[in-house]
């Protein structure tokens, strides 16, 4: 009987329509492994594995953040956390001229964000403290966090308030208020933020703080319940 491929290998030993380079270089960085056969590796397959619970927590998320925008018409972000960066999966952009606009995918460092702090708040001590052992505290702006220890102080209030702020920490002009989405063991798996110029983001703060805090709520109950039907 023929063997039949698995979807995570392919005989690549006639890999017409590839690019030989390409496909060397492939497997050059363990992202196709050789044996008998060529199959995708280990490597390619865990970063599928990681997003496709992204997939699906992005069409929770999707209602939700368009609620946000339209109430606000500012930009609004779904975002996650890989290697000690940002991730923005997906973003709505404000309709205004004047906006700032982030290209979801963009990776950016997480102790500089709003989004960033917000899931760092409430995730794990050991995993806070790695973070803090990794990372390069660069100063981008005035208002960037510049260390550890003023890090740990921002966490803590983060903690007791429930939101997390970047206060200029990129673009000084960028201001955002970000609310971690979080699991039936209220840790952190993602955050939703808003973000706008800074002329407009302290005028709408109060408003804006306690809409994405409510949101974030929202995302979480609806990602749980999701999970639930999914696992029944």
């Amino acid at each position: 009987m023929r063997h039949q491929a698995t979807p995570e290998e392919v005989d690549y030993r006639n890999d017409r329509g590839l690019d030989r380079a390409l496909f060397m270089k492939l497997v050059a960085g363990d992202w196709i492994a050789e044996t008998k056969k060529y199959r995708l590796s280990v490597k390619f397959v865990a970063i599928a594995d990681s997003i496709r619970p992204r997939i699906s927590l992005i069409d929770v998320a999707k209602p939700h953040l368009a609620t946000l925008a339209r109430r606000f018409a500012e930009t609004v972000n779904l975002g996650t956390l890989a290697g000690g960066s940002v991730i923005y999966a997906d973003s709505i952009p404000s309709p205004e001229t004047f906006r700032i606009e982030l290209k979801a995918g963009t990776p950016l460092p997480a102790h500089n964000t709003g989004i960033g702090k917000a899931i760092l708040a409430f995730r794990p001590t050991w995993e806070l403290e790695k973070y803090l052992e990794e990372a390069t505290f660069e100063i981008l702006t005035r208002k960037s966090t510049p260390n550890a220890g003023v890090f740990h102080e921002q966490i803590a209030e983060i903690r007791a308030r429930g939101y997390a702020v970047d206060d200029g920490e990129i673009l000084e002009e960028a201001c955002c208020a970000s609310a971690p989405v979080l699991d039936p063991d209220g840790i952190a798996i993602a955050a939703v933020s808003i973000t706008a110029p800074r002329s407009i983001f302290y005028r709408i703060f109060d408003d804006a703080t306690a809409a994405v805090v409510h949101a974030a709520s929202m995302v979480s109950a609806d990602t749980i319940t999701a999970s639930g039907r999914a696992a029944a």
